[in-house]
């Protein structure tokens, strides 16, 4: 038996660079995507981007929805 343990897969939204995208990327597509009227995805962040797997966008993109609504409390200026 091995005596390895696992570690729980963490919750906490990356903050850096994921795998070569930063999260400031996502966070400008997903606001364009926005803006165009479309809900943003995955797949159309990663189109608007132009590269990035969707294992490495998905995180990215669930902190930046996470942060949407405080935004859109915050006002006009925030967005």
């Amino acid at each position: 038996m091995s005596s390895a343990r696992r570690h729980p897969r963490s919750t906490t939204p990356p903050t850096t660079a994921a795998r070569g995208i930063p999260p400031a990327d996502v966070d400008r597509a997903a606001d364009a995507l926005l803006r165009e009227g479309q809900r943003p995805t995955i797949e159309k962040v990663r189109q608007k981007i132009g590269r990035g797997s969707p294992n490495t966008i998905n995180p990215l993109l669930d902190a930046w929805w996470s942060r949407l609504a405080g935004r859109l409390d915050a006002g006009p200026a925030a967005l």
